[in-house]
């Protein structure tokens, strides 16, 4: 993949949708490194609101933690449940701006762990 995807930010034209008005970009395997999946959120002008990843079932969640708070410091964590689901682990780390959450969710069939990097800027996709 070519370029930079920033969020609040347009994307690059090498992986700028196919059709107008298209608000989410699923970007090839292999676009990043230890992802099996990435999902590309737009905004309606076409900026970055979000980026999905879901990670290899090999991935450790906590090391993923350990890794992310050498340069973002501890996480809030905590352990949300749906009713009949085992619990999953969250980490979040937030600012005025962006917020990484990293998800263990055993309930989940394809991959058990998944990041969402957001610009709060923008509100939610989800």
């Amino acid at each position: 993949m070519n370029g930079t995807i920033t969020l609040g930010q347009p994307l690059p034209l090498a992986i700028a949708p196919t059709h107008t008005g298209d608000t989410v970009i699923a970007l090839p395997r292999g676009s990043f490194t230890g992802a099996e999946r990435v999902y590309v959120h737009l905004t309606q002008a076409g900026n970055v609101r979000s980026v999905v990843f879901d990670h290899a079932h090999s991935a450790n969640f906590y090391s993923m933690i350990d890794e992310h708070a050498v340069t973002l410091g501890a996480p809030r964590r905590s352990r949300p449940q749906r009713q009949g689901e085992e619990p999953a682990d969250l980490a979040v780390w937030r600012d005025a701006r962006t917020e990484l959450r990293l998800v263990r969710d055993p309930n989940r069939s394809a991959w058990t762990v998944r990041s969402e990097l957001g610009d709060l800027t923008a509100g939610s996709p989800r």
